[in-house]
């Protein structure tokens, strides 16, 4: 079972600046965050931080009620330099939304959002630079074409 704690003042606080800065419609809302000391992997992938409705798990570190709970994972944050944390940040806070009645939800990933972290972050996970080129190629109904690395030496 994994152990969370509480997150540190700093990242509380760049959750909290992120979140004035391009999440508008959270202003009000009550967003925990919370460290769970080493990343979650899936198959390849390294799963830097999520975003989640507060579970029973999860209460005993909350000392009030909150809509959302940003986790992020302690042994990526610390090696991560600062625009990528703003990143990691960003992206989980797009999942965080309201529906028409006020109640807290979590959207699932879609294109939009990777163009807006891409926009606002650049690639800031090298895994993400082909597989979100690719996965927006097919999108547009080009999945024939194919996305490489041009490396030194080819022209």
């Amino acid at each position: 079972m994994k152990e969370y704690k509480k997150a540190q003042i700093d990242m509380m606080e760049m959750v909290a600046e992120i979140a004035r800065k391009y999440h508008g419609r959270l202003m009000g809302r009550n967003i925990a965050v919370v460290m769970q000391e080493e990343a979650t992997r899936k198959a390849d992938k390294v799963i830097h931080g999520w975003a989640g409705l507060p579970s029973p798990r999860l209460r005993p570190l909350l000392d009030k009620k909150y809509d959302f709970v940003i986790c992020l994972a302690a042994d990526c944050w610390a090696s991560a330099e600062k625009n990528k944390r703003e990143a990691i940040v960003d992206h989980e806070l797009c999942h965080c939304h309201i529906d028409e009645k006020g109640k807290p939800y979590i959207r699932p990933h879609d294109y939009e959002e990777f163009v807006e972290i891409v926009d606002r972050h650049g690639f800031w996970r090298q895994d993400f630079a082909e597989r979100g080129i690719q996965g927006a190629l097919g999108f547009a109904g080009l999945a024939d074409v194919q996305v490489g690395t041009i490396g030194k030496g080819d022209k």
